[in-house]
């Protein structure tokens, strides 16, 4: 088998860079939740809105964000993604008021949003079939590094340096990411490729509603579409939000803490997509996402029970099996799309099935944020207010345990 060029190794490695700038956007407001509070006088309800805004954001430029993918490219794509995600984290940093904390996050979903899309058709340009997956799998796991930093060290750093310069110091690191897929990260290994990407046909209206038709009319992507909903949903309305005044104020544990039981979730989204490789030659595709679904509900159902009474040693466990069994499929889900489209639509089929899973986190952000928002003001939350969101959670993850098994049978299964 073809060895990995030392070329193609660094391509690997400024996507999942990039993808990781992603995750710390995604999930720093779990552990800033407090700090944003204290600094816009904000309720749960505008704490909730403020982070979701990033996800229903991210979630409609999707499809816009394939679009552009099928038709100008992944790599200019991805650079502007970033200059605008970078003005818009600087722009956050410095807002003076809660319009402006809004007008950023809009900015930065906005600039975040066309990253995972568009690396994955550079890496399905780059690589063989075979190695797909794997290759995926490793963009999503470096990301995981995201969920790192955007614990226990962002943490630290916003007691140290403080929320503002933290947020700052992000929106430098974007910038230079962006300069570095500029320099080194192509559409295509081979340079005459690349040249013949240069002249892109001239945008047809009628040609984009006909790709947006066939791909609404595929059940396969509107089953995945669902699975992602309900995973995406769950995992970052939780450890993207929640799980910080969880953690702090139901089980009243230090900012410390609890940055790093946030960090451990980072821990589960490394190890999950790395362990995909291994899992897909045991199960189908099919097999692999119902069978997360399952073991994600036992998770939930699991601290429904032990609630405020869950030890410290057993929620660093909680942590990283959450995320690991949520972030396992990713690679999977994409592969899917992958194969069941032509290169033509890929970008824009992809950026319809990952629509929903940021909508997912989006919706259930906001609607947790407004039924928490019914606790007096000042007050702590307790187990029992979050009891009946943990409850719908297990549903939804039951539910989709079925969804992936409408799926057309793979060859293997």
């Amino acid at each position: 088998m073809k060895k990995i060029s030392i070329k193609s190794s660094l391509v690997v490695a400024i996507l999942s860079l990039c993808y990781m700038m992603v995750f710390i956007n995604r999930m720093g407001a779990a552990v800033l939740a407090g700090d944003i509070q204290i600094a816009f006088e904000a309720t749960p309800a505008e704490t909730g809105l403020l982070s979701s805004l990033f996800f229903y954001t991210y979630a409609l430029m999707q499809i816009p964000g394939g679009l552009l993918t099928d038709h100008i490219g992944p790599r200019r794509v991805m650079l502007s993604s970033l200059l605008i995600g970078s003005a818009g984290i600087g722009i956050f940093a410095a807002a003076p008021t809660m319009s402006w904390a809004l007008a950023g996050r809009f900015l930065i979903g906005v600039g975040m949003a066309s990253i995972l899309v568009p690396s994955y058709r550079i890496l399905a340009n780059w690589f063989p079939p075979q190695k797909f997956i794997a290759m995926a799998s490793i963009v999503v796991s470096t990301a995981g590094l995201g969920g790192l930093l955007a614990g226990a060290p962002l943490a630290v750093g916003g007691i140290v340096l403080g929320w503002r310069t933290c947020q700052m110091i992000l929106a430098v690191l974007t910038f230079l990411l962006a300069l570095s897929v500029w320099l080194n990260v192509y559409n295509f290994p081979d340079k005459e490729k690349n040249g013949a990407q240069t002249g892109r046909k001239p945008f047809s209206m009628h040609i984009v509603m006909e790709n947006l038709r066939l791909v609404c009319a595929d059940k396969q992507c509107w089953v995945l579409a669902f699975w992602f909903f309900v995973n995406g949903g769950i995992c970052f309305s939780f450890s993207g939000l929640w799980a910080g005044p969880y953690f702090s104020q139901v089980c009243g544990w230090s900012k410390e803490a609890t940055g790093m039981l946030i960090s451990l979730f980072g821990i589960g989204i490394v190890i999950g997509p790395l362990s995909a490789s291994y899992l897909c030659r045991k199960l189908s595709g099919r097999g692999l996402l119902s069978s997360s679904m399952a073991v994600l509900a036992a998770i939930l159902i699991l601290l429904m029970i032990l609630g405020e009474d869950l030890p410290f040693s057993v929620a660093c466990l909680w942590c990283v099996a959450f995320t690991t069994v949520i972030a396992a499929p990713f690679g999977v889900v994409f592969d899917i799309v992958k194969r069941s489209h032509t290169a033509e639509v890929s970008g824009l089929a992809s950026g319809f099935v990952y629509t929903f899973c940021m909508m997912g986190a989006a919706c259930m952000q906001a609607v947790i944020g407004l039924w928490l928002q019914n606790e007096p003001k000042g007050q702590n939350f307790t187990h029992e207010d979050f009891f009946p969101i943990f409850a719908v959670y297990a549903l939804l993850a039951l539910t989709a345990t079925v969804a992936p098994y409408l799926l057309k049978k793979e060859k293997h299964d």
